[in-house]
C-alpha cells in the first residue's frame, strides 16, 4: 500500500501519516522481533515547513529537545559525545574516520579491515557550492549509506539521500529513509532536516520551498509504544 499526503505542516503531516499507519499498517515482525504496522512507499510533502506547528502537540518531546536535536544534525554534537552514527557526521564530516565513514578500501570480513582518506568531506558544503554555480543543479546531493560499513553493521542508518532543488526561486529539500519509525522519528527529523534546508537556502540566500519526505518502509511500533501512541489522534 502506497500512501501520499501533502500538508502545509510538520506537526499536520506527523499526525496524519500516524493515524493512516494505525488504521491502514500491515501487521509485520521485525528483524529485530518486535511487532509493527507498516506502510510501503510513503510520499510526504510538506508546503511551508517554518509555519507552526512544526512540532505535533501529541510529542512526548518538546521544543527544547526538538532544537538541540537540529542543532546537532546540522552543526554537530558536543565533544565527547558518541554514537554509531549520526547524520551530521555522515553529511558533513564525511571521512573523519571518527565514526568509519571515511572508507577508502575494504579487505575481508572483518571491520576493522579498514582504510580511511586524509581530511573530510562536507557533503552540505558541496550542495551550497553546486547550487551557487548552477541553480538547475540536479546534482546537489549527499549519501550516508557506506557498503563496506553498513553492511557488517546492527544499527545503520535509516535516512539514506538529501538532494536540494532550486525551482521557482524557492530551494527544495527531498528526503529518502530506507525506514523510519514514523510516530517516534519522524517529526523529530523533518524538523532538523528542514533546518538543514533552512540553513542551506540562507547560504545561498534564497527562500526555503517544500519539504518532500520519501520513505521505503514508513512504520510504528504500536505495542512497544502504545502509551505514546495513545496521544496522538485517530
Amino acid at each position: 500500500m502506497s500512501l501520499y499526503i501533502t500538508r502545509n505542516t510538520i506537526g499536520d503531516v506527523h499526525e496524519r501519516v500516524v493515524s493512516h499507519i494505525r488504521r491502514h499498517g500491515d501487521k509485520i515482525l521485525t528483524e529485530n522481533n518486535e511487532l509493527t504496522l507498516e506502510i510501503r512507499n510513503v510520499d510526504l510533502t510538506v508546503a511551508s515547513p517554518f509555519d507552526e506547528p512544526r512540532i505535533s502537540p501529541s510529542c512526548f518531546m518538546g521544543k527544547l529537545g526538538f532544537d538541540e536535536y537540529a542543532k546537532a544534525l546540522v552543526f554537530g554534537y558536543k565533544p565527547g559525545t558518541n554514537f554509531e552514527y549520526d547524520y551530521h557526521t555522515r553529511l558533513r564530516a564525511w571521512g573523519s574516520g571518527k565514526q568509519n565513514d571515511g572508507v577508502v578500501t575494504y579487505k575481508g570480513d572483518n571491520p576493522s579491515n579498514v582504510f580511511y582518506k586524509d581530511g573530510t568531506t562536507d557533503q552540505i558544503d558541496y550542495i551550497i557550492k553546486k547550487l551557487k554555480e548552477n541553480t538547475t543543479s540536479r546534482r546537489a546531493i549527499a549519501t550516508t549509506w557506506i557498503a563496506p560499513i553498513d553492511e557488517n553493521r546492527v544499527d545503520v542508518p535509516c535516512l539514506q539521500l538529501v538532494q536540494c532543488m532550486i525551482r521557482n526561486g524557492k530551494l527544495e529539500m527531498f528526503v529518502v529513509f530506507r525506514s523510519e519509525d514514523m510516530l517516534s522519528g519522524f517529526g523529530q527529523n523533518a524538523y532538523g532536516l528542514t533546518a538543514l534546508q533552512k540553513y542551506i537556502a540562507d547560504d545561498i540566500d534564497i527562500s526555503v520551498g517544500p519539504y518532500h519526505h520519501y520513505v521505503i518502509s514508513a512504520h510504528i511500533y504500536h505495542v512497544r509504544d502504545s502509551h505514546e501512541l495513545g496521544r496522538f489522534p485517530e
